[in-house]
């Protein structure tokens, strides 16, 4: 099977500071032995920021969710 991968930047001016201040102290662990793994973490996986980010910026939730309605879309979440 084949997938895409869209990396969009909306131009949203956001501190990294801020966004750690907020984030959780402890991050998931990444998982990424072989293929399996990292089809799993692709599809269940989560960015630990992307709350903290959306608190701070509530509008990167509305770009998100924009890109999780299109037909077709299987992931649709926020890079580090």
């Amino acid at each position: 099977h084949k997938f895409f991968i869209l990396l969009i930047n909306p131009v949203i001016g956001l501190s990294t500071v801020e966004v750690y201040k907020k984030s959780v102290k402890e991050y998931t662990k990444p998982i990424l032995n072989d293929k399996e793994e990292i089809r799993w973490a692709i599809f269940n996986g989560k960015n630990d920021l992307e709350i903290p980010a959306v608190e701070i910026e509530p509008r990167i939730k509305n770009v998100i969710k924009l890109i999780k309605d299109q037909p077709g879309c299987l992931v649709a979440r926020m890079s580090g």
